[in-house]
């Protein structure tokens, strides 16, 4: 398999992976108020299916990473739900972005 296959593979299985923990119940856990707001712009993003806005955002999140505003956990995450939207599955991210939010409200 090519690097460039087997990178695909790796990042729908990441999705994947990701769908099902959050399915499974385990949810996100607690965020840092930033990526609560890249999770909003997300959930906002893929109600709207505005694909021409996906670069923009991971070049937020890339550079919240870097001035230390979200940790690399959060950005893979946050990550996960752009790729979701990449491939067209809007649904799915939106309600990825949804429940990182809601994973938030204290219980």
């Amino acid at each position: 398999m090519q690097n460039c296959e087997k990178g695909a593979l790796g990042r729908r299985l990441s999705a994947v992976g990701l769908i099902l923990l959050v399915m499974a119940g385990c949810g996100y856990g607690e965020v840092s108020p930033m990526a609560y707001e890249f999770a909003h712009a997300l959930y906002t993003l893929s109600n709207r299916q505005s694909a021409d806005r996906i670069d923009e955002v991971t070049t937020k999140i890339d550079a919240a990473v870097a001035a230390g505003e979200i940790t690399e956990r959060e950005a893979g995450w946050l990550n996960d739900i752009c790729q979701q939207c990449r491939n067209g599955d809007w649904s799915d991210a939106q309600q990825a972005a949804k429940r990182m939010m809601r994973d938030q409200v204290k219980r």
